[in-house]
């Protein structure tokens, strides 16, 4: 929405989304339903839709972006990254996960009704 106007300047099509998006070098980054979705902050035009798995649930964590990587969480797994370009990096199995991330010095701490689990974000 134009700050100054208003005036809306795009729309999305409808879908499933209970989080805080993330803006970053003129992109929007989304959960929408068990997708991942990447907007042109400018137009709203699809840039990418990462699907196969998809986030394997619904997401209820608010998306972190770390350097070039988005990391999130969803009601079917615990942590999935996926880098700016729409390409999975990683997918955590566990606990689902309905809260949000916190992230230190390259850990993704997630908390469940399970407990507490730690991720590594560098690859072995």
């Amino acid at each position: 929405m134009d700050a100054d106007t208003g005036t809306i300047e795009w729309t999305t099509e409808t879908f499933e989304c209970w989080t805080t998006p993330v803006v970053d070098d003129g992109v929007v980054y989304t959960p929408a339903r068990f997708d991942l979705v990447a907007l042109d902050a400018d137009s709203g035009d699809e840039q990418w839709r990462y699907t196969d798995p998809g986030l394997g649930g619904r997401s209820y964590t608010n998306l972190t972006l770390v350097d070039d990587l988005l990391v999130a969480g969803s009601t079917g797994y615990a942590v999935v990254t996926v880098s700016t370009d729409g390409t999975v990096q990683a997918i955590a199995d566990g606990s689902s996960t309905e809260f949000s991330h916190v992230i230190e010095d390259g850990t993704v701490y997630v908390a469940t009704c399970d407990g507490i689990s730690a991720y590594s974000l560098e690859s072995e």
